[in-house]
Parts: C-alpha cells; structure tokens; sequence
C-alpha cells in the first residue's frame, strides 16, 4: 500500500480549510493509499521517509511561504538529503495576492532535496467557496490516485 503524506501550515484557518478539502478528495476514492496529515510544526523527517509522496501546503506570507513551514525544512533538510530522490510532491498554497513567491519558495527546497512535481500547484485566493473545494478535492484526489496506480 502507497502512502501519502501532507505537511501544512496554517495561522488564519484558510489554509487548513484548503486542506481538510484536499484530505476529503484523498478520501473520497476506495483507493489503496494509506494517508498522514501533519502540521507542520509537529512533523519530522520520519512522516516524509515513511512515505511514497508528499503534498506541502503553505499560506503566502509576504511573498514566501510561511515561517512554519521553513522551521519543518530547516529542522529536517539534512534528514531528508539524498534519501527522498525523485519522490513525488505537489504544493498548495492559501493566498491574498498571486502565491507565486510562495510557491517558488517551496519549489526551491524540494529542487535541492531532489524530489519530483507531479502537478500543478493550487492556488486559492481569499475565501476558500464551493468553487475551490472541489478544485481542492481533485487536487489531492490527483495525487492519490497517481500514487496509487504508479503514474508518480
């Protein structure tokens, strides 16, 4: 059984509800995945070795991604380091503006642990509308079912 991880950060409650959107499309599939969700703040290195792929998700803050976020990759990058090769992630990212800084922010972290995007990251601007759930949901119903049947 594939397992799948996500490691997030949220402060105002956006990006949790992107989140807890995502985990019901993972769950919304008989699908043979076993999944973790983790703040980000609690999280190690142990849930990212443990898995076959990662979700990140991060609200935008000043351009970066959240200081949370940047505390779980200080605290575990040289944990990680060369033993993640070509594992399979994705970001979210909870926005005011364009979410670009942070996106490219994760991007670059995960470039330098050499792990592998599988998809496009989500972006979601201000208020998380019914719209967006379900783009939510099939984010990580994507990842899921591509874990699942080895596409990633």
């Amino acid at each position: 059984m594939k397992r799948l991880v996500m490691i997030y950060h949220s402060q105002s409650g956006r990006t949790e509800d992107i989140a807890n959107s995502i985990i019901r499309g993972i769950g919304s599939e008989d699908l043979g995945i076993d999944f973790e969700s983790c703040r980000a703040l609690e999280a190690g290195c142990e849930q990212i070795l443990r898995a076959d792929g990662v979700i990140f998700g991060t609200p935008a803050n000043f351009g970066y991604m959240s200081g949370i976020l940047k505390d779980f990759f200080d605290r575990c990058f040289y944990g990680l380091e060369g033993k993640v090769d070509a594992m399979p992630y994705s970001i979210f990212v909870g926005a005011s503006t364009d979410g670009v800084g942070a996106i490219e922010s994760v991007r670059k972290i995960c470039s330098g642990l050499r792990l592998k995007e599988v998809q496009e990251p989500l972006i979601i601007m201000r208020h998380v509308k019914e719209k967006e759930h379900k783009l939510c949901r099939d984010f990580g119903l994507a990842m899921a079912m591509g874990l699942e049947t080895g596409i990633f």
